[in-house]
């Protein structure tokens, strides 16, 4: 078993270490009494001692930590884990004082027979002190985990700031705008119904734009819906160019993803790929199971310079995903498609029933 202990920083092993010195000094001069300080060399041998099996106890003690911090991780759970805590570290150094003054009486240099009564002293001392670190290790470990979660939190915060802006951004969007209005003005010549079409869905998009920028999450449902507005009006840009399919399991709508995540996947794919009626972009968002989300599309980089990083939009939900805990994952299939998994996120409310 690995006892993980190289990822404590180098203070922490200096505080253990200072400690075991005082403690060495304290029980020591319990159990020895006025021969601990009667000689220099038997003080020496038996501070070097004592404190080896204080080190060695402090090790021990430390794994069995954090494997009960493992095994009872939730809040309610502290007392229970304390209680373990505390019970099995009085228990390991009471083993080992016992075996440590065994040790001392065997050994003749130090002359000194094994005194239960001051062994008893010494297990009463060993025990309260105990007891104070466990508590102020834990008091510790709770302000480092409180201290971490609000930096986590800042750090979603501000990845959540960037993805508002970047929401803004696509609202004001002059090629997005113009691309819109473009065909708007050729409907209005060919067909006037097909406009009106237009323009309500484009007004769908910009109202959704304008109330979800400020939401940290939304269902998939409430995506779909906006989604199915914006693929409209991409059909309408690129014909039989751009083929979308989705396929999405009805348990899968109550769930939760990042606003927009959908619609950055499909502007990305079509930024960044030829979409033209003799090299169609199929684009297919379906469920995978396991509240999974897979969306493939075929690979045809455009061969021209791109003026905008199309990718960003992408990086923030990726960072954003990170830090709520999940991964998107974006690689390549065996057809050689661009392939992205979307773990969905369940609602609490969901969770408690």
């Amino acid at each position: 078993m690995r006892m993980y202990l190289a990822t404590y920083p180098r203070k922490r092993y200096k505080t253990i270490a200072f400690i075991c010195i005082l403690i060495t000094l304290f029980v020591n001069s319990i159990y020895f009494d006025r021969s601990y300080y009667s000689s220099p060399l038997i003080f020496g041998a038996a501070t070097g001692i004592t404190f080896t099996e204080l080190m060695l106890v402090s090790l021990i003690c430390t794994f069995i930590s954090m494997r009960l911090r493992k095994r009872f991780p939730k809040e309610e759970q502290v007392i229970k884990k304390l209680s373990l805590l505390i019970l099995t570290f009085i228990l390991v150094s009471i083993f080992f004082k016992y075996l440590l003054f065994k040790t001392y009486a065997a050994i003749p240099f130090f002359e000194t027979e094994f005194n239960e009564n001051r062994l008893a002293w010494v297990y009463l001392s060993v025990s309260i002190i105990t007891i104070f670190l466990t508590f102020l290790m834990e008091s510790i470990h709770r302000f480092q985990a409180w201290k971490t979660a609000l930096q986590e939190t800042d750090q979603l915060t501000t990845a959540y700031k960037q993805s508002q802006l970047n929401a803004l951004k696509n609202q004001v969007n002059p090629h997005f705008l113009f691309n819109c209005l473009n065909s708007l003005s050729s409907l209005i010549e060919e067909d006037e119904e097909k406009a009106e079409d237009f323009l309500n869905e484009l007004s769908r998009v910009y109202r959704y734009l304008l109330r979800n920028d400020h939401e940290q999450l939304v269902t998939l449902h409430t995506e779909l819906d906006f989604l199915n507005a914006y693929i409209h009006l991409l059909r309408e840009r690129f014909g039989e160019g751009l083929r979308i399919h989705l396929s999405m399991d009805e348990g899968d709508h109550k769930k939760l993803l990042p606003p927009l995540l959908l619609q950055v996947l499909i502007e990305n794919a079509c930024a960044q790929n030829i979409v033209s009626k003799q090299q169609p972009l199929i684009i297919s968002i379906a469920s995978a199971g396991y509240h999974v989300l897979q969306a493939t599309y075929n690979l045809q980089p455009k061969t021209f310079p791109r003026d905008m990083d199309h990718d960003s939009s992408l990086d923030i939900m990726v960072k954003k995903y990170k830090l709520l805990g999940l991964e998107l994952i974006i690689t390549k299939n065996r057809k050689g498609q661009q392939l992205i998994l979307i773990p969905l996120i369940s609602d609490k409310k969901e969770e408690e029933q």
